[in-house]
């Protein structure tokens, strides 16, 4: 599934996803359109990678560890929020084990 929640978003943002010829729903665009806009799709951390079909989609495009994944995270959501000052809140839980040492 998605690893963002698709935000609400400003009337400005919502405008240009409605221009394109697509209706935002309670005020909320998709997260994988503002991904794909700030050039997410395809891009890669180590083998973590988001989805060539859907930039929302996180995969595994090998031997993808937990760092890779909240790397690729952390680039994406840096990108949307410089390219249309929107913060991404993710869609996942992240579970993060204390460590005994």
């Amino acid at each position: 599934g998605s690893f963002f929640i698709n935000p609400v978003v400003s009337e400005d943002v919502r405008f240009i996803f409605e221009r394109e010829g697509n209706k935002s729903r309670a005020g909320r665009v998709p997260a994988g359109w503002l991904l794909e806009c700030a050039g997410m799709r395809g891009a890669r951390v180590g083998d973590a990678a988001a989805s060539e079909y859907h930039a929302n989609y996180f995969v595994n495009t090998g031997k993808a560890t937990a760092r890779d994944v909240l790397s690729l995270a952390e680039q994406a959501k840096t990108k949307v929020f410089a390219r249309d000052n929107i913060l991404l809140q993710p869609e996942v839980t992240i579970v993060q084990l204390a460590s005994k040492y």
